[in-house]
């Protein structure tokens, strides 16, 4: 197997998308069931998020690094995905930081801050929009299906048709 940092990138870059979607509904189940264990766990699940983000972030330059002279690529795409990709960093970075804090206040204290709960749940509502714009515009550099002047090719005769 021959990876390269195309490849790490794409591995990494779901972590964040789909963990970020699943931590946005563990945080609102544990709100609607007033439930302080599952509460914990969604906020260290943030954590987990932003430690995910980060690591796709800094797979991002390997993987530009791969495909910025393929004949297919715009390099405007790839700017405007990394640009897109700070904004995510930094989303779910601080969403984070002050998921840290509240597991760490519950901890010494015992009590979880409500209004810090629900802070951290409205930014991680924020931050999975923000993580799926980057998915989409990351899709966008590769993946010509994606693009609004697509074109689908029209179809022939199936591959293996004898005659043909």
């Amino acid at each position: 197997m021959n990876l390269n940092g195309a490849h790490l990138h794409l591995m990494m870059v779901h972590f964040p998308i789909a963990g970020i979607f699943l931590t946005v509904l563990l945080l609102l189940a544990a709100w609607i069931l007033r439930n302080e264990t599952l509460k914990l766990t969604g906020l260290a699940f943030v954590v987990l998020m932003g430690f995910a983000a980060w690591a796709a972030h800094e797979t991002g330059e390997m993987a530009a690094g791969v495909v910025h002279n393929m004949p297919d690529i715009d390099g405007r795409d790839i700017h405007v995905h990394a640009e897109a990709a700070h904004w995510a960093l930094r989303a779910l970075g601080l969403n984070a930081i002050l998921a840290a804090i509240g597991l760490f206040t519950a901890w010494k204290k015992k009590k979880l801050p409500q209004w810090l709960f629900i802070t951290v749940t409205i930014l991680a509502i924020w931050g999975s929009t923000v993580v799926a714009r980057v998915g989409y515009l990351g899709g966008l550099i590769h993946h010509p299906e994606t693009r609004s002047d697509f074109a689908a090719p029209t179809p022939g005769p199936a591959p293996g048709t004898p005659g043909k």
